[in-house]
């Protein structure tokens, strides 16, 4: 289940968690010891009557069990004496119906009150914080449901405080599709990767743990990631999300930045719009390299990544929404002499990144961040990373074909 509150609430709710594989009820009004003990003497009571299954399995089903609600206490404890009461006058059958009846109570409480994801936008339309929810633990198909059209709807969300292994990381990832792999350029001169070649290592740390040097090639190849971009569009298939989470954090500086390119498409005139709908770009890594000055790349890392075309406007197949797909990687647009094409996407990226279409995260350690390449830009901020640490690992999700493709559209040849 999702629950979505308004933009910028910060009311505060006391979480229900449904559990019903443990073993005594917890109240938030602190009769919960009380509450055991009244179970466990019951249970114990019972045993020569030949009922302690049925409390018995009341007690052992709602371990770490909260209840928020006074009356829900005071419900299920005249329930209870009604079962104590049925015990002490030696009537079995009584006391049977009495536990059955305070077992349903119970098991209907649970199923009527189990915990909502909720949602909370930073605007209507664009980013929002998810709560009520731990990653680290399989999700129901319902919750998965509703953060997968979250996600749609929002294109970036937010789930703070979450302690997530590389495994789980990477299992909720694939939730959304299967993933890349990491490229081999731009790597540390050993070659080696740090981490796991399925989770794209965009942290500030060599092998031994500690900022990188000056002029490492990590870090030359890295400082792209400041150039607004989308994830993987020099990729044949780009990618589709990106979940990045934040293991150690820098105390200053070191946000993300995201651009709504569906509200940017939505702000074009229409004639704009009629002009750029059908284009195709081609985009390379070493094109947004080169805009840093770094471009000492061998033949085979070129080889391995060629330049790829991408459509310049797509339509969101989950929402209907058309947005512009820009990066720091494309390079030209194909059909248009050099100039028009390095004027015209220089004119859009200016537009889609005006302060109104962009979020800003502040990072918080443990937070999981994940966003719509088809339909968003991002960029890192500056941080003293030759100072502190930024360790920061992207699961990415692969689109489900080249965007060319699958929008069936003919790819014109460059314009000399």
């Amino acid at each position: 289940m999702l629950t979505i509150c308004p933009a910028h609430s910060h009311g505060t709710e006391y979480l229900l968690r449904a559990t019903l594989t443990k073993q005594v009820l917890l109240t938030r009004a602190g009769f919960s010891a009380e509450l055991n003990v009244w179970l466990g003497r019951s249970a114990r009571n019972s045993v020569a009557m030949g009922i302690a299954g049925p409390l018995h399995s009341v007690s052992r089903r709602f371990w770490f069990y909260h209840l928020a609600e006074i009356g829900m206490f005071a419900v299920t404890a005249g329930l209870h004496l009604g079962v104590m009461r049925a015990i002490a006058a030696g009537d079995p059958e009584k006391a049977a119906d009495a536990s059955d009846r305070l077992i349903d109570h119970l098991v209907q409480f649970t199923t009527q009150t189990a915990v909502p994801i909720k949602i909370y936008p930073v605007n209507e339309q664009f980013a929002a914080e998810i709560g009520d929810v731990d990653l680290s633990k399989p999700l129901s198909d319902e919750d998965q449901q509703a953060i997968k059209q979250a996600f749609w709807k929002y294109g970036v969300l937010v789930f703070p405080d979450q302690q997530l292994t590389h495994e789980q990381h990477i299992g909720f990832a694939t939730l959304f599709g299967p993933l890349e792999v990491s490229i081999k350029a731009g790597r540390a001169d050993s070659g080696k990767l740090r981490i796991r070649e399925d989770l794209a290592d965009v942290s500030n740390l060599d092998h031994n743990n500690q900022p990188w040097g000056e002029k490492s090639r990590q870090r030359m190849f890295q400082l792209g990631n400041r150039l607004w971009h989308t994830d993987s569009s020099f990729r044949h298939v780009p990618a589709g999300a990106s979940l990045l989470y934040g293991r150690t954090i820098a105390p200053i500086g070191g946000h993300t930045e995201f651009a709504d390119l569906r509200a940017a498409w939505d702000a074009l005139s229409a004639a704009m719009q009629n002009r750029i709908q059908d284009l195709v770009v081609e985009h390379s890594i070493f094109v947004s390299r080169a805009k840093i000055g770094y471009t000492e790349f061998s033949d085979e890392e070129r080889a391995e990544l060629p330049p790829v075309k991408q459509v310049l406007v797509r339509t969101l197949p989950q929402t209907g929404r058309r947005s512009l797909y820009l990066a720091s990687h494309a390079g030209r647009i194909l059909g248009l002499p050099p100039e028009e094409s390095k004027e015209l996407l220089e004119q859009l990226t200016a537009h889609a990144t005006r302060r109104e279409f962009v979020y800003t995260h502040r990072w918080r350690q443990h937070d999981l961040v994940m966003w719509d390449n088809r339909c968003t830009m991002h960029r890192g901020t500056e941080f003293d990373d030759l100072r502190w640490k930024r360790d920061v690992q992207r699961a990415t999700v692969s689109d489900i074909g080249n965007s060319v493709e699958t929008a069936g559209r003919p790819a014109p040849a460059l314009a000399s």
